[in-house]
């Protein structure tokens, strides 16, 4: 659609990392060209579960928390509708940003039509008579406070709940309703919902009738709500931005908020609104007491919520907002693409490792391991013939094969030229570990002999890492198969080198879809050639403890073929356990935070059950 259309900016939610693969390609691939490419928070979905008290963390939602993250760090320009949610997200980004990055990060509210409000939730209201368009009603009925929102741990109605029951043992006379549907947010995964309702009746039985628990509602029954109510409270214990609360002030209603995340600076405490710390039971309790027994401060707090909603969202003030963050982004992200081929801070090529390549040589090289692959490799050499990009030299390790029908090939391939090194069998990482020692070239394709290059495999790696010169690695996705490439039955899309997350599972990708930058690996060690499996793993592990950065790119460029001898399939499966806890042994210190290995290992035998 970009390339028919040629976008200006193209906008994305951080949400669940929906831009992740569009931003990794404009910063691998220099796919986009100058077009903007922002994101917007909201709130993203590791914090939603954080705030809820969910714990439990399941490889997907790691693979949700690495995009969210990375989108970010990603991003030509960040927008958030509150300093909270800016200041919350930059602090969590953390090293996931290339330190060669400028991300211009921008303050725009979110638009309100005042119009649509007053058609869909206020049209009764603003019939009736009074300054508020309705403080006749109010004032008949000083006994209600309503709630409207998801029955959610992160939107405080726990303590809406226990704050009211304190209120009514003081006398206050009052209904609280809630109006929102059910979320499974109560206590490890039940039902908010009942939670609450089992809450209301806290140890007076009196006051459960006093709570109303009315589910969801058309937008024109909220609108009839909103009018009979005394105020309206938002008791979260985060807001990214709460268009609830604005909508809400919109429309005149007195409101009492809490100071979490956005909402403090939305509510201007005892101007617009009245704002209690978080979490602070006794302090709402006080709040909706003072609230209820005066209808004059309630009149004054309504007036001006409705003038602090047209000044924080009217849409001309957000859009020339807008506009200017748009026009002061621009050059900053000119200035990142010229830095991202500059990089020599954290991550960047080692400038102590030997540059031992050639000065003529291709600035690539293909190693491929074998070890009694006849059958398989014609079709591997075949591929590389076809590539698009061309300049790269290609070698062959033995790793000791047997066969007579192998060796023999091997002859062959000798004869025709290309370049074949033999040694004593030690396994897949001596037999790369050989190839890395007698490269040339500045960078290595590790390739298997049994696996299929896309014709751009070469050409896209190497365009990917030469983009980015603080990219130790990049890698690709890959297409499984049996007997054919391109009939998959299975594929992977690996991600980046991530820390917190290489000690549970390879994010990285496996080695035979990647490109290396050749003294890069040989300054850290090379292959660990104990390893029986999972060197690549292994390896990715020992970048990253060493502070290097890889991606990948979001092409399927490799056909991975199963073979039911191959070592991940007949070595791994048996030595799975042994061969994990290695590399965990070996790399304990990698994981900034280790409890994540740890819930993801709890969310895997949970599911094993």
């Amino acid at each position: 659609m970009h390339e028919r259309l040629k976008f200006d900016v193209i906008e994305f939610p951080e949400y669940r990392g929906e831009g992740y693969w569009c931003l990794r390609a404009k910063r691998t691939l220099g796919d986009f060209g100058d077009a903007l490419l922002s994101v917007r928070l909201h709130s993203p979905h590791y914090l939603c579960l954080e705030v809820d008290r969910q714990h439990i963390c399941g490889l997907d939602h790691a693979h949700i928390e690495h995009m969210e993250k990375s989108s970010v760090a990603e991003a030509d320009l960040v927008l958030a509708a509150s300093q909270a949610m800016m200041d919350r997200m930059m602090e969590d980004v953390g090293d996931a940003m290339p330190a060669e990055a400028i991300v211009p990060r921008e303050i725009v509210r979110l638009p309100m039509d005042f119009g649509a409000l007053e058609r869909t939730l206020g049209h009764a209201l603003f019939q009736s008579e009074g300054p508020l368009g309705r403080a006749s009603v109010r004032d008949s009925q000083l006994g209600s406070i309503l709630y409207f929102g998801r029955l959610q741990v992160c939107k405080g109605a726990q303590d809406l709940v226990q704050a009211s029951l304190r209120a009514f043992a003081r006398g206050l006379d009052a209904r609280v309703t809630f109006i929102g549907g059910d979320t499974h947010t109560g206590p490890f995964g039940r039902s908010m919902r009942e939670y609450l309702e089992r809450k209301s009746t806290g140890e007076d039985a009196r006051f459960q009738s006093r709570f109303e628990f009315a589910g969801p509602r058309q937008r024109h029954e909220l609108g009839e709500a909103i009018r009979g109510a005394t105020m309206c409270v938002f008791p979260s214990l985060w807001e990214s931005y709460s268009y609830a609360c604005v909508e809400a002030m919109a429309l005149g209603a007195p409101v009492i908020v809490s100071d979490a995340g956005s909402l403090s600076e939305i509510v201007e405490h005892e101007v617009s609104g009245i704002v209690y710390p978080a979490g602070d039971v006794a302090a709402l309790e006080r709040a909706i007491m003072r609230l209820a027994g005066d209808a004059d401060v309630r009149a004054r707090l309504g007036e001006q919520a409705k003038a602090r909603a047209h000044a924080l969202s009217e849409a001309g003030g957000v859009v020339a907002s807008l506009e200017r963050a748009i026009g002061r982004a621009r050059p900053l992200a000119a200035e990142r693409a010229r830095r991202s081929h500059d990089a020599t801070s954290r991550g960047a090529r080692p400038s102590t490792a030997v540059a031992t390549a050639a000065p003529h040589a291709p600035p690539v090289t293909v190693i491929i391991p074998y070890y009694n692959l006849a059958r398989t490799l014609p079709d591997t050499l075949e591929s590389l013939q076809r590539q698009t990009f061309r300049d790269f030299d290609t070698i062959i390790i033995d790793d000791g094969s047997t066969e007579p029908d192998s060796v023999a090939y091997l002859h062959h391939l000798r004869q025709q030229g290309l370049r074949v090194l033999r040694k004593s069998n030690g396994g897949l990482g001596s037999a790369r570990n050989l190839g890395f020692h007698e490269a040339r070239s500045e960078f290595v394709v590790p390739l298997d002999a049994d696996d299929i290059a896309h014709p751009q495999f070469v050409e896209k790696l190497y365009k990917a890492i030469r983009h980015d010169d603080g990219l130790a690695a990049v890698s690709c996705m890959f297409e499984s198969f049996y007997d054919k490439p391109g009939e998959g039955v299975s594929g992977y899309a690996p991600l980046a080198i991530d820390p917190d997350l290489l000690l549970y599972h390879n994010i990285a990708g496996p080695g035979a879809a990647s490109i290396l930058h050749r003294d890069t690996v040989l300054s850290v060690g090379g292959y660990d050639e104990w390893l029986t499996s999972f060197e690549d793993w292994d390896l990715w592990c020992t970048l990253a403890g060493h502070g290097y950065r890889g991606k990948a790119i979001p092409e399927f460029l490799l056909y991975y073929r199963l073979r039911p001898d191959s070592l991940i399939r007949s070595e791994a499966p048996l030595r799975w356990h042994a061969l994990k806890a290695y590399v965990i042994a070996k790399h304990k210190h990698l994981a900034k935070d280790p409890s994540i290995v740890l819930r993801m290992q709890l969310a895997e035998t949970y599911q094993a059950k």
